[in-house]
């Protein structure tokens, strides 16, 4: 019930602070590949595509693994805390994250955008995006990137992974 109160609280934010502030801009279009998740203390990155290894090799073994079903995603598999971030896995790959506090960072591939919970975003299109769509060779693909803002215009939440 906890699951389903929060998942309907954050569509219901996301539609107001969509529609009171229209932060949905045309054009906010981002190459899967070129989307990178750091740890805001160190050079090394993952992306989506990357396995559990992998994601273990950049930031160390999780402090929660946690396998089920996630309603907020519509697949079952296994979930990586790192309490600021947490990675979604399908079959060994990741398909999904949540950024949570400034630990975390993502960043686009030779370009300056950078986006941190609790700054304001730098880049990524005009305006104020609350949904980025990924594309794979510029085709559109199922895998959305949405931002919440506070009132002060700071990212507060940060969530990427099928639409």
């Amino acid at each position: 019930m906890k699951k389903v109160f929060t998942y309907t609280l954050f569509i219901v934010l996301y539609s107001f602070v969509s529609s009171q502030i229209g932060f949905c801009q045309k054009g906010n279009n981002i190459e899967i590949s070129n989307l990178m998740i750091t740890k805001s203390n160190q050079q090394g990155f993952i992306n989506l595509g990357f396995s559990k290894q992998a994601v273990k090799a950049a930031f160390g073994k999780p402090p929660i693994v946690k396998k089920s079903y996630f309603t907020k995603f519509d697949f079952r598999g296994e979930m990586f805390d790192y309490r600021g971030a947490k990675f979604y896995f399908s079959n060994n790959t990741l398909i999904a994250f949540e950024l949570l506090n400034n630990q975390f960072a993502l960043k686009i591939k030779g370009r300056n955008d950078f986006a941190e919970i609790g700054n304001f975003l730098t880049g990524f299109g005009n305006g104020l995006p609350n949904s980025i769509v990924l594309q794979n060779n510029g085709v559109p693909q199922d895998e959305v990137l949405g931002l919440i803002f506070d009132a002060a215009h700071k990212i507060s939440y940060l969530v990427c992974g099928p639409d």
